[in-house]
């Protein structure tokens, strides 16, 4: 989280503009402070007036509910606001998604790794850091 909150001052104070010339040093915030949250891709690509939402598509209801998600500490009710501003990005929005990456894994009892990090894919994407041949 300290990654996160050193890029969001470096972005107040000007050092970084968030243009799309910003997506190389995103993606590598995003390593140090793993996966995007729900706001996090929807303020950022979604919300109304967001520099990054491409479509420049609007919609009142998905940015009330974004911002009144943040203040929410019920997780089941902040839950059911996400799942509605998906509903909302899949029936109003304005990207058409033509399709989903297909990632296949294997396993074998030839590799063995310590306590898996949840994170990202494949062990945080540390894989090739912490497996060993059994």
């Amino acid at each position: 989280a300290s990654g996160m909150i050193h890029f969001a001052k470096m972005v107040l104070n000007g050092i970084i503009d968030l243009t799309h010339e910003t997506v190389f040093i995103s993606s590598r915030i995003q390593r140090i402070c793993g996966r995007p949250t729900e706001d996090w891709m929807f303020s950022t690509a979604y919300m109304g007036g967001a520099s990054w939402n491409d479509t420049f598509w609007k919609n009142d209801r998905f940015d009330k509910l974004l911002i009144e998600a943040r203040a929410e500490t019920n997780q089941n009710k902040r839950r059911e606001m996400y799942f509605e501003m998906q509903q909302i990005v899949r029936d109003k929005g304005g990207v058409v998604v033509p399709m989903f990456a297909n990632y296949v894994f294997g396993t074998t009892d030839k590799i063995a790794h310590g306590t898996m990090a949840g994170n990202w894919d494949m062990d945080g994407d540390k894989f090739h850091e912490r497996w060993w041949y059994s």
